[in-house]
């Protein structure tokens, strides 16, 4: 079973090398790993946090979403996904804790549906959510998204739940990108700094994606990842469509014991 690449056309250039970001989608529920095997993966405190869920189907959904997470970030590295650290900014936003790999990732739910998202030598953002016909769409959107409320008025009753969660989305993945989340009151300015895309999910969800743009100064080039997967020049195929076209089967056969 595969993990479902999203058509995902944002090209970012690295030094002088046109790379993609990734982006792939994923049933929880059912997850294309056994929920075993991605258990055996998440660190202590990882193991902890899924203890706190009350309810078993949550608990199983965020075993599923770190796990995968951790086997999509150790494909990219060539690393085993359990060998991963991380470490957390002010608001929760994880990141690698290896000081000298800069790879770019977010991962978001929505009922048993995830994106992840990976993008090398940028900061990234994703958010995925479920369109509920019955939200107060208007009231929402006076309180979460004000600059919005007055489009979203004009619109018939029917259409604004949809415009409210795809509005709501395009703001959370570039706050999530910023590593500020949803609690940051206002935009920030330099918005000219990124790349936002609305993301086809089918009919039921919205979701976006928001990338960082390299900076002038080629900061964050020196910090381009290690991996194998996003360097040029391979004779055989483009390390792009690396993880894209590679099957869970053999991921899991390049850690040994993992069978």
């Amino acid at each position: 079973m595969r993990l479902t690449p999203l058509e995902v056309q944002i090209e970012v250039q690295i030094e002088v090398q046109t790379e993609g970001v990734h982006v792939w989608r994923a049933d929880l529920d059912e997850p294309p790993v056994e929920r075993e095997t991605l258990a055996r993966t998440l660190s202590e405190d990882e193991r902890a946090r899924a203890g706190h869920f009350h309810r078993p189907r949550d608990r199983d959904r965020f075993v599923a979403g770190r796990g995968l997470l951790r086997v999509l970030l150790g494909v990219a590295l060539g690393c085993p996904p359990s060998s991963l650290r991380f470490r957390y900014n002010a608001c929760g936003k994880p990141a690698l804790a290896a000081g000298d790999t800069h790879l770019g990732f977010n991962l978001s739910h929505s009922d048993g549906t995830a994106l992840f998202a990976l993008a090398p030598a940028r900061e990234v953002g994703v958010d995925i959510e479920r369109v509920r016909p019955d939200i107060p769409a208007a009231s929402l959107a006076e309180r979460f998204l004000p600059a919005d409320a007055a489009a979203l008025r004009a619109l018939p009753p029917a259409r604004r739940a949809e415009a409210f969660t795809q509005a709501w989305v395009r703001r959370e993945a570039y706050l999530k990108a910023l590593g500020t989340g949803f609690s940051s009151a206002t935009m920030p300015p330099e918005q000219d700094q990124w790349t936002h895309k609305d993301i086809g999910v089918g009919p039921e969800y919205r979701a976006a994606l928001v990338v960082g743009k390299m900076k002038e100064n080629g900061e964050q080039a020196s910090n381009r990842p290690t991996s194998h997967l996003f360097r040029s020049g391979e004779p055989d195929r483009d390390p792009a469509r690396r993880l894209q076209e590679t099957t869970w089967r053999p991921i899991l056969g390049c850690f040994p014991g993992w069978r």
